[in-house]
């Protein structure tokens, strides 16, 4: 008991503590938890293992198979493209195709026959009707090339389209190794990660093991009674204002 100001005043004590046998068992959880940490249990490391699935034999020969296709062409691509290059010449339509002399041979035999049947070879008519046999089978020739040199026209675009279409499938198997090259760095990084957050985590956790409510002490200080009535009830006051939050008041 103390003096302030010529007022008499009185401190308490107030502890609050577990109940008994739950204390023990606290301070064993607490030593067992401080040797957990020592020996390096409450750490969570990364997994040390690979996390990234391997490239299979299948894909990687499927990927080098695509690039290999799509870097020397299609064979059958590079053939059709030869072909459509070949009618579009401007040359295709005034050749000759093959097999075609042999045609204007035999026309021009059946019209000597004929002709020699009759007695009128090297006639007028005779050279009259040569020619239009002649003419005849070279323009069913020429319409035929002329129709040909339309589709291979139409055709052409597609055929161009194709060599992009290779280009991208390079493309494509290129983006697949580097996806694949990508996962490797990030398990990589993700495994950095978690041996710098490491420690944090484990101080972390540590806490929050010990955490809890396992007691307290409060001090307070008050007037004292003496029978002075008014001490009393400003004592009394300052009791229920203790009591009561300061929200409350």
């Amino acid at each position: 008991m103390g003096k302030d100001s010529g007022n008499d005043t009185q401190q308490t004590t107030q502890t609050s503590a577990p109940w008994g046998p739950q204390a023990k068992r606290w301070q064993t959880a607490l030593g067992d938890l401080d040797k957990l940490r020592a020996s390096g249990a409450l750490r969570i490391n990364p997994y040390p293992g690979q996390t990234v699935a391997p490239t299979s034999d299948e894909t990687a020969n499927a990927w080098t198979g695509i690039a290999n296709r799509a870097q020397s062409g299609s064979p059958l691509n590079q053939m059709s493209s030869q072909y459509v290059q070949n009618v579009l010449n401007p040359g295709y339509l005034t050749s000759d195709s093959p097999g075609l002399s042999s045609v204007l041979d035999s026309a021009a035999n059946d019209v000597n026959a004929r002709y020699a049947m009759a007695g009128r070879q090297f006639s007028g008519s005779h050279a009259g009707a040569l020619n239009q046999s002649q003419g005849q089978i070279r323009y069913q020739d020429y319409a035929r090339k002329a129709a040909e040199q339309q589709a291979a026209a139409q055709f052409a675009p597609q055929l161009a389209r194709e060599d992009y279409f290779d280009l991208g499938q390079l493309q494509q198997v290129g983006g697949q190794r580097e996806a694949a090259a990508q996962d490797q760095i990030n398990a990589d990084i993700n495994r950095y990660n978690s041996l710098q957050n490491a420690p944090i985590n484990e101080l972390a956790l540590y806490q929050h093991l010990i955490g809890g409510n396992l007691g307290a002490t409060t001090t307070a200080t008050q007037p004292v009674n003496n029978g002075n009535p008014l001490l009393s009830v400003l004592g009394g006051l300052g009791q229920a204002a203790a009591s009561v939050p300061w929200w409350q008041l």
